[in-house]
């Protein structure tokens, strides 16, 4: 578990989070039910701002950069990406280190107090 106010991301965490994270229309819709759209943007901006940094500061997310952060793991389309891309390069390492990435960095969310309800594995 985490015990530092910040959860450390590496590179390709920190790309699947904005893999989501860069269609904030797509995660307002699907918090539209608890948060208005103007406040789940602005929450998506300023992750992005801490994705870009590989770092997310768990000390100071709100209610909705939780819920921002929870979507963009459980409504991500990057594994589904990944399995296309192994695909096409007759690869399939390819989808086999998306499903490890999306894993940890799930792992690493839920170990901070963030509650994951499912990690798309297809």
């Amino acid at each position: 578990m985490f015990t530092v106010d910040y959860i450390p991301l590496t590179t390709r965490e920190a790309e699947l989070l904005d893999h989501r994270l860069a269609v904030p229309d797509c995660i307002a819709d699907a918090l539209a039910e608890h948060h208005s759209r103007d406040i789940v943007e602005n929450a998506v901006a300023r992750l992005r701002l801490f994705t870009n940094h590989c770092v997310i500061p768990t000390a100071y997310l709100s209610e909705v950069d939780v819920d921002v952060l929870a979507d963009a793991v459980e409504g991500s389309t990057w594994v589904a990406a990944a399995s296309a891309a192994a695909q096409d390069e007759d690869d399939p390492c390819i989808k086999l280190r998306a499903v490890r990435t999306i894993k940890m960095l799930a792992t690493k969310l839920v170990e901070s107090g963030i509650g994951i309800c499912g990690v798309p594995t297809e």
